[in-house]
């Protein structure tokens, strides 16, 4: 199958419905980004860990391996990434520009500094959970509740554990025991 007829009949099927105003979705572990061009993985759901705004982007702490660093470096002289030094993301299939990815970077923005930054307008997202194909203009990561979601991790390891603790100890007190019958 060619490029351009995968691109059309996967981009064809982006649902669109119950899309009402600009109502905006979480990203969740169980989810891939694809180029919008190519239809190329360029990220999971797992790595991302920020979403801006202002440079209507995700940031990703790793990427697939299709996606291309550019060689050169740029200084912006633009509102938003003025005074930073970046490289531009390109989807290594159909070369597209997806992202960035920041060197040295102003206060406002040093957070992304070192992260992979897709560009949302460049991006769909296919939700593994509910098999949906949406725009990646639709998604953003919140911070506080992966933090959260961290901590009951946290909490839920700790008592893992601890049960595990618990099993070998009465393992130990059964084979002392069988040795001192014997």
């Amino acid at each position: 199958m060619s490029g351009a007829s995968r691109t059309s009949s996967v981009s064809d099927t982006v649902r669109t419905s119950g899309m009402a105003g600009p109502s905006m979705l979480e990203i969740d572990l169980y989810s891939v980004f694809m180029c919008r061009k190519c239809n190329t993985i360029l990220a999971e759901g797992g790595n991302a860990c920020e979403s801006n705004d202002v440079l209507d982007l995700i940031a990703f702490l790793a990427v697939s391996t299709d996606v291309e660093v550019e060689e050169g470096q740029r200084y912006d002289v633009s509102p938003d990434l003025q005074g930073c030094v970046y490289s531009y993301l390109r989807c290594g299939v159909c070369k597209a520009k997806v992202g960035l990815f920041l060197t040295c970077a102003v206060a406002e923005v040093s957070h992304l500094r070192k992260l992979f930054c897709i560009f949302r307008k460049s991006v769909l997202c296919y939700s593994l959970k509910t098999k949906n194909l949406l725009e990646g203009e639709r998604f953003y990561f919140n911070a506080a509740r992966c933090v959260a979601k961290l901590g009951q991790l946290e909490q839920d390891m700790f008592h893992t554990y601890s049960r595990i603790q618990d099993l070998a100890n009465i393992v130990q007190l059964q084979l002392q025991s069988s040795e001192d019958e014997d």
